[in-house]
């Protein structure tokens, strides 16, 4: 299969003119809660200078395109390892924070510094916080230890390994929108219970600096909680617990569209004569239409059923219902030309998929 990439500039506007390399998408997965999860583009090529471009790309916003050019695939470029000789050199946001707090105590007491932050690192790849403690320290230390911290983390930190391989390549790995929710931290003052469903948009609204907004879809009902929250847990923390809460008997889902817009929905119930999508015995994956191409979009979220799979002389009356399965997550791999789904509470994900492949 003939797959391709695009990727923007940081500020979305433009698409990048990329060096003269192979991009070649190797696999990338979908969550039920989040939507694109990761992916893994292999660059080859023999200009090493045009594979130490990439460097340049950190955070930038990335696509993948199946062979019909239809976009399956969107996020941000996460790490990038380039190996050269027998070297490998790699560089990550996992490590690097530009604003940073500190939480310290003195005399049994805790206090907390004030945000500090550097401005470049910030406006070329977006907030991404931390909260650090420090125990038996004073105000002047705290905030010494603070500056300290802030210069060594403000930049992705390269780091050095030893590569299996003398060839010219790198690999990119990228992370989709919903991640960067873990980036801030969340705090809320208020009086009273407040509506769950106006706590996940506060949540978004104050966190979501790549998001475009929220759209709600569905029924929703959600209960009222104790919207306090001190800001020692990150956003995506937050959300999670009230996307569990969820909504009348359900729990919320949540996936990040092409244009990054968050939209929030509550699980849907299974239907055993229109699921969304079959697995049948020969690997193959199809949507209720027969669509072979279906298996590229990677679907998640939805009741699966399996189709010319268990005989029907198979006595099911005291388990759950085995051919309908609800997928929690799945991953496609692009050289093998495979679905990989995992079913919700499976023990070992992607296991149940080991044959899926396109249609």
């Amino acid at each position: 299969m003939s797959f391709s990439i695009r990727i923007m500039d940081r500020g979305f506007q433009n698409p990048l003119t990329l060096p003269p390399v192979e991009f070649i998408p190797e696999r990338y997965s979908f969550h039920a809660i989040g939507g694109p999860k990761s992916a893994i583009i292999q660059v080859r090529g023999t200009n090493e200078r045009a594979i130490w471009e990439l460097i340049e790309y950190l955070r930038c916003p990335v696509e993948i395109f199946d062979d019909r050019e239809s976009c399956v695939w969107w996020g941000y470029i996460n790490q990038i390892e380039i190996n050269v000789g027998r070297l490998k050199v790699g560089v990550s946001l996992d490590e690097m924070y530009n604003q940073i707090a500190v939480i310290y105590t003195v005399n049994n007491a805790k206090a907390i510094t004030p945000f500090a932050f550097d401005s470049n690192s910030v406006a070329t790849y977006g907030v991404k916080e931390l909260v650090a403690t420090l125990s038996d320290a004073n105000e002047a230390t705290a905030l010494a230890y603070q500056s300290n911290l802030l210069n060594a983390a403000k930049y992705p930190i390269p780091t050095i390994d030893i590569s299996e391989s003398e060839a010219l390549s790198a690999t990119i790995t990228c992370a989709g929108w919903f991640e960067t929710l873990d980036w801030k931290y969340y705090s809320y003052t208020g009086s009273g219970d407040l509506s769950n469903q106006i706590q996940i948009e506060n949540i978004v609204n104050n966190a979501g600096q790549f998001l475009t907004g929220i759209e709600w879809r569905g029924t929703i009902s959600t209960p009222s909680s104790d919207p306090d929250r001190n800001g020692d847990t990150t956003a995506l923390h937050n959300l999670l617990d009230l996307l569990d809460a969820g909504s009348g008997s359900k729990r919320l889902l949540a996936s990040v569209t092409r244009d990054r817009r968050l939209i929030v929905y509550p699980e849907p119930d299974p239907d055993p004569y229109k699921p969304e999508i079959y697995l049948l015995s020969d690997g193959s994956v199809q949507n209720i239409w027969g669509d072979p191409y279906h298996a590229t979009t990677c679907p998640v979220g939805v009741w699966a059923r399996l189709k010319d799979v268990i005989p029907g002389s198979v006595d099911l009356g005291l388990i759950a219902d085995p051919t309908m399965l609800f997928i929690e997550e799945a991953e496609f791999d692009v050289q093998m030309n495979r679905y990989l789904p995992a079913a919700r509470l499976q023990r070992n994900p992607l296991s149940i998929g080991t044959r899926m492949m396109d249609g």
